[in-house]
This record gives structure tokens, C-alpha cells and sequence, in this order.
């Protein structure tokens, strides 16, 4: 019934059907060809994706449009790139990072619209001082950053969301 509300809610929001339309794409023909949505009160954040049990887990009515969108994008990283490690989280480091600066623009702009550039700059800076942040350079940061994220929500709005190959290429200096 949550789920089924979340879903209901977030159906005409464009941040959402971006979301949704890259990963019904992107898993297409990864193990996870659907992904169950459910509701977990005692998650500890507002959404989880994990990639054993193709389910995205939301927190139970708390959930908004940005929380669904960010783990869409998270779960067609996940069938794009087959990254997935024994406790259904994405690995290695660099692509859960990528996935995770990809999917902060797309909660951000879901949820916050006008002030979705700061909301995208406090997200970003937080999982840069965060202990897999730390990993990397300043240099290599701002390139994954440079790669992976965006940074206009009107432009996040018209195009589709950027595949993995193109990541990828930026990220090797292409």
C-alpha cells in the first residue's frame, strides 16, 4: 500500500519518468529486468536499492518523488554496469560514487526545483568528506564529478538520462 502510494504520487513527475525510462532501458536484459518497490519504516535513510533482490526499500509514507528517482537511477547503474557485491550494493568504489553523484542531481531536482543547484552543491560536498569520498583526489573528485553529475535540472528535464559508455568515456579523458 505504500509503495502503491509513492508510486501513485510520483507518476506525473518528470524527474521520476526520466528516472524510470533509463532504467526500464538499462535493465532491459540485466538479471533485473523489474524492480520490486517496497516500504520499510525502520530503514535507516530514505531509500535503499539493492541489487540481489532487485527491490528498491523507501521509507514507509516518508518517501518523496526525489527518494524514487534516486534509486531508479541507482538500479539502472546497477543493470548497466552488472556491479553488484554480496550485500547488494554497488561496487566498486569509483561507480558507486559515479551512480551516487548521478542520482543526488535527479533527487535534487525532483524535490527541490528552484534550489535545486544548492541542494545538488550541499549533496555533493557531503559524500565528498564522506569515508568513500575521501578515496579520491581533489583532481579525481572534480572529474567524477565533472562526469557523473549534473548540474542544470532544466537540462536533466529534456534529455534522457546519460548512459554508463558515456560516463565511462569521461571518465578514461574521452
Amino acid at each position: 500500500q505504500c509503495a502503491a502510494a509513492l508510486i501513485a504520487k510520483c507518476r506525473g513527475d518528470v524527474f521520476v519518468k526520466q528516472a524510470l525510462a533509463y532504467t526500464k532501458t538499462a535493465c532491459a536484459t540485466a538479471k533485473c529486468r523489474s524492480w520490486a518497490i517496497r516500504c520499510d519504516r525502520k530503514l535507516g535513510s530514505a531509500g535503499r536499492m539493492d541489487c540481489k533482490t532487485c527491490t528498491i526499500v523507501v521509507v514507509n509514507y516518508g518517501s518523496t518523488c526525489g527518494t524514487l528517482a534516486h534509486e531508479l537511477i541507482h538500479a539502472g547503474d546497477v543493470c548497466t554496469t552488472g556491479s553488484c557485491n554480496a550485500d547488494g550494493r554497488m561496487a566498486p568504489v569509483i561507480t558507486q560514487m559515479c551512480s551516487e553523484m548521478r542520482a543526488i542531481a535527479y533527487g535534487c531536482c525532483c524535490d527541490q526545483n528552484i534550489a535545486s543547484a544548492a541542494c545538488i552543491r550541499k549533496e555533493r560536498d557531503r559524500y565528498r568528506h564522506s569515508d568513500d569520498g575521501k578515496k579520491f583526489t581533489d583532481a579525481e573528485w572534480n572529474r567524477l564529478w565533472h562526469c557523473c553529475g549534473i548540474s542544470d535540472c532544466k537540462k536533466a528535464e529534456s534529455d534522457p538520462v546519460p548512459t554508463w559508455p558515456d560516463v565511462a568515456r569521461c571518465m578514461a579523458g574521452g
